[in-house]
């Protein structure tokens, strides 16, 4: 599951409001050309940081609400960014957090860690693999409000008969 899509602005004293709200120890939004932050970032962010760029009040007091974050004001640390995809076969879904990426899919029972930006297929560490699988959202059937480790606990149907056709059930 591929997803980088390159997002560009342009307009006057674009590259000076991304310039000013660049966070010095993660690099910046590409600016001028030549800066570059491949930080995984989420659609949900292109609302608030156009806005905060337009120097528009975000206050939520003030009506204007988004489930994303400026992208002036870097990228936060713990941020965990979710992408879902049902384009071809089954249903795909990622998570990107702390330079790791898990995709799964449950129709056919795949799930793969990845090390971001270079798209390494790479064993993700115990703590990283716990908290994407966490983080993924629920499948069609399952129960989104139980944890996903519970949602996990038994086998999918695929894997049921996969296991049946080889004789362990």
């Amino acid at each position: 599951m591929l997803t980088r899509v390159p997002l560009l602005v342009s307009g006057l004293d674009v590259s000076e409001a991304f310039d000013a709200g660049r966070s010095s120890s993660r690099g910046g939004p590409q600016t001028g050309g030549s800066d570059r932050d491949r930080t995984p970032v989420s659609l949900v962010d292109v609302a608030p940081t156009l806005a905060d760029a337009a120097g528009l009040d975000r206050d939520p007091d003030a009506g204007v609400e988004a489930d994303g974050v400026s992208l002036l004001d870097g990228v936060p640390e713990d941020r965990t960014v979710l992408v879902e995809s049902a384009r071809y076969g089954y249903e795909k879904k990622a998570a990107y957090a702390r330079g790791y990426k898990l995709v799964a899919s449950r129709g056919d029972d795949y799930a793969e860690g990845f090390s971001v930006p270079d798209e390494e297929s790479v064993e993700l560490p115990a703590g990283v693999e716990s908290d994407l699988r966490d983080a993924l959202p629920a499948f069609p059937g399952e129960d989104s409000t139980a944890p996903r480790r519970e949602r996990d606990a038994s086998p999918s149907r695929s894997v049921e008969r996969r296991l049946a056709d080889l004789g362990y059930r």
